[in-house]
């Protein structure tokens, strides 16, 4: 996914939804950079993706750090990722 195959970034799943696609990366805590995200939005050109992490459950409008592209970020804790397709579609789809 990145141009240096040194650099370790990842995204760790994509999800598919009946037509949607999900990028998903999953934080082990409250706060950590998104490079793997930012990465995989500037080359898909999606503007929706999860992260789960340790905190709550909050809905930011991000841009990527290279390409300034603009996104929304569904933040969830990591004890509803088994309900992540009906908060995708409350989130985004309503």
């Amino acid at each position: 996914m990145r141009d240096n195959p040194q650099a370790k970034a990842e995204l760790v799943f994509i999800r598919i939804n009946g037509t949607a696609i999900m990028p998903i990366e999953v934080k082990a805590g409250k706060t950590g950079t998104l490079k793997s995200m930012h990465s995989f939005i500037e080359r898909s050109g999606f503007d929706k993706a999860i992260r789960f992490h340790d905190g709550l459950i909050s809905l930011d409008a991000l841009k990527t750090i290279k390409e300034e592209k603009e996104y929304r970020l569904l933040n969830l804790p990591l004890f509803v990722a088994q309900d992540v397709d009906a908060y995708w579609n409350h989130y985004f789809n309503s």
